[in-house]
């Protein structure tokens, strides 16, 4: 139809199997994005996009703030902005990501005082500060990740 889905990663691996897994669909092109530099460097353009959709990457970048705001910049006015990321501490998760160099490499420590990872409300307000006005936040019972949709 008449949409465009850009399917990204930082890494080149996950960018093949993606074209191998989607190769059937004409609709999905495929981009090299590291969070941790601006995007408008990276050959993308102010508010190109009208949503965005992050799964379990913006917590893994040294600051998630300054991510947010790369993030935000890729979107247009009103954009949305859905996010999936881990929100409850486990410890299993620390045994196996902890022994990547990663896990640990947060650069803001305020924030993650525990730990990598941001609560729900943590999320609303880091989301808040770079500008988002959080719509959606689920945090079920017993549920791990956390589903947040956010306007720009």
């Amino acid at each position: 139809h008449a949409a465009e889905y850009v399917f990204t990663d930082i890494s080149a691996h996950f960018l093949h199997r993606a074209q191998e897994k989607f190769a059937d669909d004409a609709f999905v092109s495929y981009r090299t994005l590291d969070l941790e530099r601006a995007p408008l460097e990276q050959g993308f353009e102010a508010g190109e996009f009208d949503l965005v959709i992050a799964v379990n990457v913006v917590h893994a970048t040294a600051d998630i703030a300054r991510s947010l705001a790369h993030l935000s910049s890729c979107l247009a006015e009103g954009g949305m902005l859905v996010l999936r990321e881990v929100t409850e501490p486990q410890a299993w998760l620390d045994l196996s990501f902890g022994l990547t160099p990663g896990w640990w490499g947060f650069a803001d420590a305020p924030l993650r005082e525990h730990g990598p990872l941001l609560d729900p409300a943590q999320w609303e307000r880091v989301l808040r500060e770079q500008g988002f006005e959080p719509a959606l936040a689920t945090a079920e019972a017993g549920r791990t990740e956390s589903v947040m949709v956010a306007r720009r």
